[in-house]
């Protein structure tokens, strides 16, 4: 699912054109892009929170050569689901094993 398809099913839901839906799934989108960027943690309450990550400059493998190398130090984004969310996964997954 990419950003296209959440704004069709948000339109839908909601029951107004996809247009009037794709400037509010951009502001968000673009809010907690700035937030992580700036270094804050983002949590949405019953969904679920993003975080910011400084992975560390560490030993790798070249998967092609075999040749060792360094990965540069970079920052990443990690992402741990909210209660609410968890439980509706795995109740969900729970039912589909019963069927």
């Amino acid at each position: 699912m990419n950003r296209k398809d959440i704004e069709k099913i948000t339109a839908a839901r909601l029951g107004v054109p996809v247009t009037t839906v794709e400037p509010f799934v951009q502001a968000f989108l673009e809010t907690v892009s700035d937030c992580l960027m700036y270094g804050h943690h983002v949590t949405i309450q019953r969904f679920g929170s993003f975080r910011r990550w400084e992975q560390t400059s560490r030993p790798v493998r070249n998967p092609r050569t075999g040749e060792p190398c360094m990965l540069e130090p970079r920052t990443s984004v990690k992402f741990n689901p909210g209660k609410t969310l968890f439980e509706k996964m795995n109740t969900d997954l729970v039912d589909k094993q019963q069927e």
